[in-house]
């Protein structure tokens, strides 16, 4: 494949940038943490355990149409991005007119199903008589913004081909501080419900999608619908594509979504709760990480388009370092700190929950080999060769189901079960499957991957895990919001320098360069302030 003429013009593959996008990604996301932790915190304290359940057994069932529909959306990024690095703009307008076509069409045939899933929500999951309707209510306000905005996806994606993740963070960051004005407008001013959640959900998604959908189409003028741009051979390439890549998605979703649904079926509220409330954190770090990641996607897919592999691999190398870096930082007081974490989160209710510290336990021990292999499926992307990995991470995640349907079932260990399950299947899955793979794709081998990704992504955490297990150990056990908040600023502070040791010379020089751009900065901000006074 030849490499195309001033790609870089178009696509900017700077690490400057990549930086600049992920930051902005990770301050959107931390908003909307931010505002689901309170809003769990705030009604699990204030309603009953089977009303609580509603939120995450309702969630997870609403993950399936969405995985539907991600066959038809997968693909659109990483083609649209091919297309926009190879300067192939009525390629663009195909894609976006082909999928749009298809995508209206799946959208008024799903009205149906839909409906009656949403009718028949008893069927599926165990309520209460007097919950039904209400459960009812929150499945169709989750899954209504899925087929109202199915038809213009393909109208969305010009931010992040055109790498404006700051922009798409602005606007993500607008939605969820409208999501958190109407929960709280909901929650305070008629009464503490579920149901609320759910419904401020719906409506900030929905807003968050036009947001997206208009500053979309202005970066990328090309992403349009046009008469007579219609391709049969588009459809099959993005389907097709995306096809793999959902199946890839219904491993996750089988992760994500199989926990709360079994512990409905085969346990009880209290365990749905207890697995949700002491998941948070874990889910949200997961998430976080994705959404980091989602910027290095187009950098990666240009690198691909362009014959950059040597490239490719070093962005793999080094980035991946990174994510174990960011990744375990908050493993170390959630293991060390977990108990003290949940009795100040959950107040009272720490005793109807008592298991939520053994869950977060078996969690957080999951990610070193999480975190490890989440850039071995982003070079799957970039390379369109997402089947093998799919296939894999599918075999795993049934075991994983598999196995929970046993311990949750005869075994009776719910919640403590399911996080039991997921850390046998995800440590020994990751190693045995997806690691030689990944490796294969990015042309590397075990030992330098070992050197020069793994010895230095862990061991910082370990040093600063041991530190702060041996204070804990002599009884320098933080017991308010303030000495918690105390020592997490300690163990950042240990963190830095100890990532420091392990970075590379390339890694150390960015990294100065940044902290000597801020003090410039502030420099400047100081010396303007003395001169104007």
């Amino acid at each position: 494949m030849s490499r195309p003429k001033n790609s870089e013009a178009r696509v900017n593959v700077s690490k400057k940038l990549l930086a600049i996008n992920s930051a902005g990604t990770v301050v959107g996301r931390l908003f909307d943490i931010a505002v689901m932790v309170w809003v769990i915190q705030h009604l699990i304290n204030r309603i009953e355990p089977d009303e609580f359940q509603l939120l995450p057994v309702v969630q997870s069932i609403s993950l399936v149409l969405p995985l539907l529909t991600r066959i038809l959306t997968n693909g659109l990024v990483r083609y649209v991005t091919d297309a926009y690095a190879r300067d192939e703009h009525k390629r663009i307008t195909t894609i976006a007119t082909s999928m749009g076509v298809l995508n209206s069409i799946v959208a008024v045939i799903m009205i149906v199903p839909v409906t009656l899933l949403c009718w028949h929500i008893d069927s599926v999951l165990t309520f209460p008589t007097d919950r039904i309707n209400e459960a009812r209510l929150m499945m169709a306000a989750m899954l209504a913004p899925v087929l109202l905005s199915l038809p213009t996806l393909t109208l969305s994606v010009g931010l992040q081909t055109t790498q404006k993740y700051v922009l798409l963070s602005i606007l993500h960051a607008i939605a969820t501080l409208a999501r958190a004005l109407l929960t709280l407008a909901l929650i305070l001013g008629l009464g503490p419900k579920v149901m609320w959640v759910a419904i401020a959900m719906a409506a900030a998604q929905l807003f968050g999608h036009l947001l997206v959908m208009i500053f979309s189409l202005r970066a990328l003028p090309s992403l349009r619908w046009k008469r007579g741009y219609w391709s049969w051979s588009v459809v099959k390439e993005v389907a097709v594509f995306g096809f793999w890549t959902a199946c890839g998605e219904a491993a996750g979703v089988i992760r994500n979504a199989a926990d709360p649904i079994v512990l409905n079926r085969l346990a009880n509220a209290v365990e749905v709760n207890c697995f949700h409330v002491a998941s948070i954190i874990d889910r949200q770090l997961r998430a976080l990480m994705v959404v980091v990641l989602s910027p290095i996607v187009p950098v990666l897919t240009t690198l691909h388009a362009t014959d950059r592999e040597d490239q490719m691999q070093r962005a793999l190398i080094r980035s991946t370092r990174i994510v174990l870096w960011a990744g375990l930082f908050p493993a170390v007081p959630l293991l060390i700190y977990r108990n003290e974490l949940l009795q100040l989160y959950l107040g009272d209710a720490f005793k109807i929950y008592p298991q939520a510290s053994l869950v977060v336990l078996l969690l957080s021990l999951c990610y070193p080999w999480t975190f490890s292999v989440m850039l071995f499926y982003r070079m799957a992307l970039a390379r369109a060769n997402v089947r093998p990995y799919t296939i894999r991470t599918t075999v795993i995640h049934v075991f994983n189901l598999a196995l929970t349907l046993v311990l949750v079932g005869p075994l009776q260990y719910g919640a403590v079960g399911s996080a039991a399950a997921t850390l046998i299947c995800e440590s020994l899955g990751f190693q045995l499957l997806i690691f030689p793979l990944g490796l294969q794709c990015a042309n590397l081998t075990l030992a330098r991957f070992a050197r020069e990704v793994l010895l230095p992504g862990i061991a910082p955490a370990i040093t600063v895990g041991a530190i702060i297990w041996a204070l804990y150990s002599i009884g320098l056990v933080p017991d308010s919001w303030s000495l918690m908040l105390g020592a997490g600023t300690a163990i950042a502070l240990l963190y830095a320098p100890a990532c420091w040791v392990w970075m590379d010379q390339a890694e150390r020089r960015d990294a100065l360069h940044y902290v000597n751009r801020i003090r410039e900065r502030i420099r400047k901000r100081n010396q303007a302030k003395n001169n104007m006074s």
